[in-house]
């Protein structure tokens, strides 16, 4: 009797070309077979082809992100033409070319599929292992530290404004806070939230200013329609005509020509410095909240702020700038905007957390920014007016708020960039697929503009050698959680029960991930915790869509995400 099994669920698999020859009635018999075959195979069998789609998803979309970052890098080292910032564009793209194939041979199931000798394989593998875990270590590290470093004037109840436990809670120095919000074509009831969050802000109303910044004529109708709501809200006596004279807090719009988000910004600033003059007799003492039109802030938040910037001790260094844990605003239990609150709280853990650590936040968002007078206007007079190419509009636009925060940090001196994790935002989520796919657009190739601006910069390498080394290996060499799972998976269905070091790896690298990021959202009791293993399977999907879209949309300058949507929606329907 022969010793040759066959395999019950083995066919000819035809490719795309026969299947589109084939009649309407045999198309629809083999896709019958294929159902059945599906629905016959074994758990095991089909965890093994779902991770296979996820292994190519994950590397498909890295690839692009390679060739992306590598395109931006030769754009930076060919507009600059001296010599060092040259030579420092190809040495990175070599760095990272090296990175990326280490990576790309180690996590690829298919070299297994094929037969790949283990002899070659199993070192990369430590090798990914041996990037992953200092990542690990330093993010579970740095969040606890800040979990224990948490002020107790961090309090969920507030006194009311004027008691005198009110005024024990605030810091010895009160600097006078402009508060700046950039608007275009934001619904109105999101709009007037973001402001009375602020107006319900427990600092002192004499120290706080609103402005409410138009960006565009066409926003003329939201500012009337806000201007006559906040005007009947206001009492007689109040300083200018706009303004709430039962908190003392004045509130003023502005309307400007479109010129994009940073331009409005400028204008407001201008704005602040011609008409209140006053405010700016000493600049060193006077701050600046930028916040988005569609972010609520917590009562207790520009006091924690204020205590943070300017109550630092001797021996830390006084930050020019700080950002704040982001959190979605959840008027429902959707799936999706689950996924993003735990995507927020993923990137301020596992990223900002350690960069600052190192040296500087890195991206301060511009969901919401607290920063010095002094440091703003320098980083904003370093933008230019006129964008100039599609690597300007990727910096410039669509990064806007890391290009500032780049700015910032290596224009300040001894000041630093930091993120306040007593404090977390809540701002609006892509209520839809495409409006999530546009937004992540825009993130994506703000974020590999930047990055290759900062990169190729030989000046910033000398300002923080650290920061930029881990920068380096982070964006070329990333071992995901999706990698370590395709690791334990390779552990059952492989069958190495021979190289016993590789399971105890890989649990281990699986329990240090779920403790880096479980210890921060836990206590602070955010609802992200529980879809974070379903994150860490959708993300390689939904990245590959994301950058698929933004290379098929290479050249397109539209903002994109939720408000391009509305707005589409409202012409639409008028």
């Amino acid at each position: 009797m022969s010793n040759t099994t066959t395999n019950s669920h083995s066919f000819h698999s035809p490719t795309c070309q026969e299947i589109l020859n084939l009649s309407v009635d045999r198309q629809s018999a083999l896709f019958e077979v294929y159902y059945r075959y599906i629905m016959s195979l074994s758990c095991r069998e089909f965890g093994r082809y779902m991770l296979l789609a996820m292994a190519a998803s994950s590397q498909v979309s890295q690839i692009i992100q390679d060739g992306i970052f590598l395109f931006c890098v030769a754009r930076e080292g060919s507009k600059h033409r001296t010599a060092s910032r040259f030579l420092m564009s190809f040495a990175i793209s070599l760095a990272h070319l090296i990175f990326r194939c280490t990576c790309l041979f180690a996590t690829s199931i298919f070299l297994y599929e094929v037969g790949f000798p283990n002899a070659l394989v199993s070192p990369l593998l430590i090798l990914n292992l041996v990037l992953y875990f200092p990542h690990r270590l330093l993010s579970w590290t740095c969040a606890l530290q800040r979990l224990h470093q948490q002020r107790p004037g961090s309090i969920s109840v507030i006194p009311p404004r004027g008691s005198d436990e009110s005024e024990a809670l605030l810091p010895p120095f009160l600097p006078t806070i402009v508060a700046i919000i950039p608007c275009h074509g934001e619904p109105e009831d999101v709009l007037l939230a973001s402001v009375r969050s602020l107006m319900n802000s427990d600092y002192p109303s004499d120290q706080l200013h609103i402005v409410v910044a138009f960006d565009g004529l066409e926003n003329s109708q939201l500012h009337n329609r806000v201007s006559s709501i906040l005007s009947a809200e206001a009492k007689p006596g109040g300083r200018h005509p706009i303004s709430r004279t039962a908190t003392g807090i004045d509130v003023t719009l502005c309307l400007f020509e479109h010129g994009g988000k940073p331009r409005c910004q400028r204008n407001a600033l201008e704005y602040i410095r011609n008409a209140r003059p006053h405010l700016l007799q000493s600049p060193d003492e006077v701050a600046v909240l930028m916040m988005d039109s569609d972010t609520t802030i917590p009562t207790e938040s520009l006091r924690l702020f204020a205590d943070r910037m300017y109550s630092v001790e001797s021996s830390q260094t006084s930050p020019a700038a700080l950002a704040c844990v982001q959190g979605i605003d959840l008027p429902s239990s959707s799936f999706l905007h689950a996924i993003q609150e735990a995507e927020y709280l993923q990137q301020g853990v596992m990223c900002e957390l350690v960069m600052a650590s190192l040296s500087n936040v890195t991206c301060i968002s511009g969901t919401v920014m607290y920063v010095r007078w002094e440091a703003l206007v320098s980083a904003l007079n370093d933008q230019p007016n006129q964008l100039q190419g599609l690597n300007d509009c990727w910096k410039y636009k669509f990064g806007e708020d890391r290009y500032l925060t780049q700015v910032i940090s290596s224009k300040v001196g001894s000041w630093s960039t930091d993120i306040h994790t007593d404090i977390v935002c809540n701002t609006q989520a892509a209520c839809s697929l495409p409006a999530l796919i546009d937004q992540r657009r825009r993130w994506f190739l703000g974020h590999m503009a930047v990055e290759a601006v900062a990169l190729s910069d030989p000046a910033h390498w000398k300002m923080s050698p650290k920061l930029f080394a881990y920068r380096l290996v982070y964006l070329g060499a990333q071992v995901s959680e999706q990698q370590i799972v395709l690791l334990a998976t390779l552990v059952i269905v492989q069958g190495w029960a021979a190289q016993y070091w590789l399971p105890w790896l890989v649990t281990a690298a699986l329990v240090l991930n779920g403790a880096s990021f479980c210890c921060f959202p836990a206590i602070r009791r955010r609802r992200s915790l529980a879809p974070l293993p379903i994150f860490g399977m959708v993300s390689p999907v939904l990245n590959l869509v994301v950058r698929l879209y933004a290379l098929l949309n290479l050249w397109s300058t539209k903002w994109g995400g939720t408000r391009d949507l509305a707005q589409a929606q409202k012409l639409k329907s008028s």
